[in-house]
């Protein structure tokens, strides 16, 4: 009986190991084209958001400034505009 107990946790312990294994079969394409990416530079989008809107006076929508980029780049432009908020309240005041 000792015995039966002990397949039994190896079979559900190999079933297991599979199971991660295929995850990580699966997963790595994705890590490797996410590493492949440059670097992100927060100061660098901030810069570019500026530039974007040339002037102070002039008023640009989110969407026109990251049209026809892919999503993580436009995450990248929303957490740099983000960043710029607090100093343009400060330039404000």
């Amino acid at each position: 009986e000792q015995l039966l107990v002990s397949s039994r946790g190896f079979t559900q312990e190999t079933a297991l190991s599979q199971r991660v294994r295929d995850w990580e079969d699966a997963i790595q394409p994705e890590l490797l084209r996410l590493e492949a990416r440059p670097a992100f530079d927060i100061h660098d989008y901030s810069d570019r958001v500026v530039a974007a809107l040339g002037s102070v006076a002039r008023r640009r929508s989110f969407a026109s400034i990251v049209a026809g980029l892919d999503n993580v780049e436009v995450c990248k432009y929303l957490l740099a505009s983000l960043q710029l908020v607090p100093e343009c309240i400060m330039v404000r005041e």
